[in-house]
């Protein structure tokens, strides 16, 4: 709890699509990774880009379904408890992550499970991605997140 593991900051103030570095404090804030919100696709269904440390596209954390985010969009915390948002984290074509919220329409909570199997990304990023997602995504209330895996 006092080592700083990750900084994320955002290359603009102002941008419906932004993009977040993600860089290492420790190795003189070297680029882990980098997200970008698709803008005007979120809209519908939340979807993020992932870069790699040298600008690549490596990946995206997408929400489950198109049908149940309109819904949720529409009916709010209604929807939040018959049928929580549900994100996936791919890198490279493999499915490393799942983040689901909490059914509590109050008191925001992202559920994260990192698939141990899988050694295709620095954790460090997928933690980002979930830090984004509560903060971005989760923006009605305070949050929290439960890293599992």
């Amino acid at each position: 709890m006092t080592e700083e593991l990750l900084v994320i900051k955002a290359r603009s103030i102002i941008d419906f699509g932004a993009t977040y570095d993600v860089t290492d404090p420790a190795e003189d804030d070297e680029t882990i990774g980098s997200y970008r919100r698709k803008g005007w696709t979120s809209l519908l269904r939340d979807e993020w880009l992932i870069f790699d440390s040298d600008g690549h596209e490596a990946g995206r954390i997408q929400e489950d379904s198109a049908g149940l985010a309109i819904v949720r969009r529409l009916i709010g915390g209604v929807a939040l408890m018959i049928a929580p948002q549900v994100y996936h984290l791919e890198i490279d074509g493999t499915n490393a992550a799942k983040m689901v919220t909490s059914r509590n329409p109050f008191i925001y909570k992202l559920f994260v499970t990192i698939d141990p199997d899988v050694d295709c990304a620095d954790p460090r990023l997928i933690l980002a991605g979930a830090i984004l997602l509560a903060a971005i995504e989760g923006k009605q209330g305070g949050g929290g997140l439960d890293i599992g895996g």
